[in-house]
């Protein structure tokens, strides 16, 4: 409902203003869990998320993103591999990080050989 985007978008928005960095962790942490993304939650996970300095949060917005199936990866699915590419090679990233990056990239892969498939 609009009160759970209303709660995305303020999370979102949270995560993006230079919190210390257990309560950022925290803002994360309950982004992660909203049931479904926003554009604005989504964003912020793929964009600050899958970049940040702090390792938790990486793997954390990995894993979120890499669970979120629907609309808002079948749009962004390009943006979301070219992201996943650039973090995977600008980073040291240990094992579970590359396994949740992997997977992100993987579910893109399959999203757009189905969309290019379906537009035949």
């Amino acid at each position: 409902g609009a009160s759970g985007a209303n709660a995305c978008d303020a999370l979102a928005t949270m995560c993006q203003q230079g919190l210390n960095e257990c309560h950022e962790v925290r803002c994360y942490e309950l982004l992660c869990r909203v049931p479904r993304l926003t554009p604005a939650g989504f964003q912020c996970l793929l964009c600050r998320g899958l970049g940040h300095p702090n390792a938790a949060i990486q793997l954390l917005s990995s894993r979120r993103l890499a669970g979120e199936k629907g609309a808002l990866v079948d749009a962004m699915a390009a943006q979301v591999m070219s992201r996943v590419l650039q973090v995977a090679l600008g980073h040291s990233i240990d094992g579970p990080l590359m396994e949740s990056l992997a997977e992100l990239f993987m579910l893109c892969t399959t999203v757009t050989a189905l969309m290019a498939a379906a537009h035949d």
